[in-house]
This record gives structure tokens, C-alpha cells and sequence, in this order.
């Protein structure tokens, strides 16, 4: 079995790498205020191309596998 990313795999890696390192310190981690603040950061994700990335295209997924 091969574990390395194929090409797509890496670019995608490194596009949320990229994007989840600009939104540091943007939403709380833990306790009652990440609860208060939790559909901001799906929104968030959403927004990015990060939130339902296998759904398909038709539901505002990527269609990307599992």
C-alpha cells in the first residue's frame, strides 16, 4: 500500500496547511466560547473550500474522495 500523496493530494494539503496558518488565534479551541463561536468557524471552513469536501458539487461539496 502506498501512503504518499499523489500530486492533487499535496496541493490540497498545503492550500488548508496554508489557510488553517492564517486563521490562528481567529476562533477559540475549547470551552463554551469555541461552542458560542462553532458554526462562524464552519462557516468559515465553507467559505474556504474546506467544509464537505466529498459531498458532491451539486451540494456545495468538492466531490473529492473519502
Amino acid at each position: 500500500m502506498d501512503f504518499r500523496d499523489s500530486p492533487d493530494e499535496a496541493a490540497f494539503r498545503d492550500r488548508l496547511r496554508g489557510w488553517l496558518t492564517g486563521q490562528e488565534g481567529k476562533f477559540p479551541t475549547s470551552g463554551d466560547e469555541y461552542w458560542a463561536k462553532a458554526g462562524e468557524w464552519h462557516q468559515a471552513l465553507f467559505e474556504a473550500g474546506f467544509f464537505g469536501t466529498s459531498w458532491p458539487k451539486a451540494y456545495g461539496g468538492q466531490d473529492l474522495p473519502p
